[in-house]
């Protein structure tokens, strides 16, 4: 039998045991899924909040209806690329001046 299992997101790097056995190092900004005990002992310090309560809300135009139970991909958004800078025209030299 497992554990229920919740996703957090931790608020500081720390460490615990998920099996109560082997320790690990949860570091800071990532996401786990992590059994509920240690979810708990991670709330009750402040190292980790629950990983919904940092996710976007949807936007009221979002068709999708957030019903995504997919679990899949918890990385953020991509960003959109920044514009590209113009370079100078070829037209002068300063080497040989």
């Amino acid at each position: 039998m497992s554990k229920p299992q919740i996703k957090v997101l931790m608020l500081r790097t720390a460490k615990g045991a998920p099996d109560s056995t082997t320790v690990k190092e949860y570091l800071e900004g990532q996401v786990y899924e992590i059994p509920e005990d240690l979810a708990d002992c991670f709330f009750s310090d402040g190292s980790a909040d629950p990983a919904e309560a940092h996710e976007p809300a949807p936007s009221p135009g979002d068709a999708s209806g957030g019903g995504n139970s997919g679990g899949g991909d918890t990385s953020p958004p991509a960003e959109k690329p920044a514009p590209r800078k113009r370079r100078a025209k070829s037209g002068s030299s300063e080497a040989g001046a």
